[in-house]
């Protein structure tokens, strides 16, 4: 029986005239029942709330190990570029490799053209700058360096 029918049950064995019970046996029977049902109903809640806690707990331990496995991955890829000094390596089960790729590097924001800042505050647009300076344009406080990026399939 769910609580709002032993609630109405309670109801119907209550006279509303003069609010006397009908049959006290079955407003016991019936009162008991609406007691175990509050407390099963409680102790659904506060295992509800524990499973969410543990849930919640475990979701933190896997965030710590997944940036633990991440710095782990960068420093073993920090190491092989360090070993390999740029050059490739491939077997049949690893290929590394390298490709070039071009970064601006902003060395003096100051002296760098007010048409070339984005609107937040001392920021570079670094896009436009790289494109300017690509096309041969000289624009003092910055530079094209070419870097080394490692690839690991």
């Amino acid at each position: 029986m769910k609580l709002f029918e032993i609630d109405a049950k309670i109801a119907a064995l209550i006279d509303t005239e003069t609010g006397e019970i009908a049959d006290f046996e079955a407003f016991e029977a019936l009162n008991m029942e609406k007691e175990q049902k509050v407390e099963n109903i409680a102790l659904a809640y506060k295992n509800a709330l524990s499973d969410a806690e543990a849930l919640k707990a475990e979701k933190n331990s896997f965030a710590e190990r997944e940036k633990s496995a991440k710095a782990n991955a960068d420093r073993l890829k920090a190491y092989l570029d360090f070993a390999l000094g740029g050059a490739g390596f491939k077997t049949p089960k690893v290929n590394i490799s390298y490709r070039k790729s071009t970064a601006l590097v902003v060395d003096d924001i100051s002296k760098i053209p007010a048409n070339y800042l984005v609107t937040k505050p001392a920021e570079a647009d670094k896009t436009a700058l790289k494109a300017a300076i690509s096309d041969g344009a000289e624009i003092g406080g910055c530079h094209i360096e070419e870097r080394q990026n490692i690839q690991v399939k």
